[in-house]
């Protein structure tokens, strides 16, 4: 029998049974940050719809929330407020192409954990997801 080391432990609880919910109103964004998600290992869903973004978020937990800021109709404010307002507040990833200083503040005094811009860098992404609900 081979015991695990530190190093293994950590890395079998890292991203086993990790859920996160990707909002955003462009499929190719949606796409593209789910397959670097699940070839990290996070189990992923996604809306392009801030008001069925809130109803999973009624339903079923995520360890992380990854939501456009601009949506139409529910904003990436409200998926947010909606993920924060739980029990157990759950992290926010906010990504912007229009993110200017008013609505950058306004996250910060909500409690969203980062404001990335478009486009981004899947690896850091998935590098932030790592950092938010794994350690």
């Amino acid at each position: 029998m081979n015991p695990l080391t530190k190093t293994d432990k950590k890395e079998s609880f890292r991203e086993a049974d990790r859920t996160i919910l990707i909002v955003d109103d462009e499929p190719l964004v949606c796409w593209s940050l789910k397959n670097a998600l699940e070839r990290a290992g996070f189990e992923v869903t996604t809306t392009e719809s801030g008001e069925a973004a809130i109803q999973l978020l009624k339903d079923s937990f995520f360890d992380l929330i990854i939501t456009d800021m601009n949506l139409p109709n529910k904003d990436g404010f409200e998926v947010a407020g909606a993920g924060m307002g739980r029990p157990k507040q759950v992290p926010v990833i906010m990504v912007t192409a229009y993110g200017d200083e008013s609505a950058r503040k306004k996250a910060e005094r909500m409690g969203v954990s980062y404001v990335v811009d478009k486009p981004f860098d899947l690896g850091e992404m998935v590098d932030l997801a790592r950092q938010l609900i794994c350690s």
